[in-house]
Parts: C-alpha cells; structure tokens; sequence
C-alpha cells in the first residue's frame, strides 16, 4: 500500500516532503509501482486532481496538514510578495483572485476546504488529518506505517518572524475574514470569530471526529505527551 502525503501551502509541506525524502525516499506519483508495500510519494494541490481517479490513490493511506485558518492566513499574507507590500487589512478587504493573482489565491485565499474535501464523494481525501499546531507527536503515526523511530524535525521554508496571528486583526478586518473564510472557519470545527485549538481524531474519514478544547487543556496535554505521546 503506497502512503501519500497530500501538501497544501502554508502548512509545514516544505519541511514534511524532506522528512519523508530522507528518511523513507519519497517518490514522484508517477514513479509508484510497488503498491503492496510502503512506497510514499507527495503530491502537491495543483496535482491532486490528476491522481485521485487511480486505483492505486484510493487504496493508498493518506495524510495531510490542517492549519488555524487566522495563522495560516497570516503566514501566506507574508509569504507572497504582491500581498505583504499591502496592509493586511487591505487584502482581507481585497483578496487576490485567482485569475489575476494565482499564486497569491493559492497561498491566502483558497480555501483548505476544497483541497481537502473530495467534489465527486463529499468526503475527506485523507485518511489522518494532523492539526498544525500539534505536528511533531501526530507525525509518530506516520512514521510507524515505515517502522522508523520519528526523525529530527525539520522546519524549512519558515515565515519571517512575526507577532502572533491576533496582532494583525482589528474588529472590522476580522468580522470580514471571517466572512471570507467563513466556511473554513465552519471546516475546521472552530467557533467563528474565536480562534482556537482543535483535535482531529481517527484515522477513518468517515469516521473522524474533532474535539475542540481549551489552551488550557492543551497545554496539560502536551505536558503529558512528553511521557506518554499517546495521550495527545
């Protein structure tokens, strides 16, 4: 069975692929032949579309990166060159289309929604969804399917320094991101307007719950998770 990491912009893509090519070989989708053993290949979201028709797509395990929509929304803002010359407030009120600005809609405004949900099923493409925020234990699942102890995190193609997400907001800005977002917000099974911590569970699509908990919470979590990484 073929593993796929299915990559998103602006959630750790960049430095999973190298994990996986120096430590499992990550492949090319087209160079995936053995599909009865752990072969992993990345597949990128311009690329999805291409693949997931093969039988080989559907049988394979799949995982990928879920983000805060109001952090991700801020890294992708700093990441491209024709939105960070313009207040953040300014591309909220006007976010880059598609057609004039591909690149910058790819990386700000296209929602996580429609990479991760498939058109044709209603279903999540993946079968583990790893929350960004709690990356380094939810990769240990990934790295069990090769039987290798997790490797040295990698952190690759990072944002510049900045303050955290909620300095960039004012009340106008986020009652319009919010707007925009608005069925990202409602995806990722945050309150709206009330950014948050949330835990995917399960490795089932049909099955995956999320659980939403408090900084609180998380933290005694991570706490734990030092001793025990199955209780996180």
């Amino acid at each position: 069975m073929a593993v796929i990491f299915l990559r998103k912009p602006k959630c750790a893509g960049t430095s999973i692929r190298s994990m996986l090519k120096q430590n499992v070989g990550a492949l090319r989708p087209e160079q995936v032949h053995h599909y009865d053993r752990w072969d992993c290949c990345v597949i990128g979201a311009f690329e999805i579309e291409l693949w997931e028709d093969q039988q080989w797509f559907k049988d394979a395990w799949k995982f990928t990166v879920i983000r805060n929509v109001w952090d991700r929304a801020i890294s992708g803002w700093l990441h491209c060159p024709t939105l960070r010359k313009r207040p953040f407030a300014d591309v909220v009120a006007n976010p880059p289309q598609k057609s004039e600005d591909h690149y910058g809609w790819h990386h700000f405004a296209r929602l996580q929604k429609e990479f991760l949900i498939s058109p044709e099923t209603g279903k999540l493409r993946a079968n583990y969804v790893i929350p960004f925020e709690q990356l380094r234990p939810s990769l240990r699942v990934v790295w069990s399917k090769f039987g290798i102890q997790p490797p040295r995190m990698l952190h690759q193609n990072a944002g510049p320094s900045r303050h955290h997400y909620s300095h960039y907001f004012d009340d106008a800005t986020l009652k319009r991101f919010n707007e925009l977002f608005a069925e990202d917000i409602c995806f990722t099974l945050i309150p709206a307007g009330k950014p948050g911590l949330y835990i995917l569970v399960g490795e089932d699509p049909v099955e995956l719950t999320v659980e939403y908990i408090t900084g609180e919470e998380w933290e005694q979590r991570l706490m734990k998770g030092r001793n025990d990484p199955n209780c996180i």
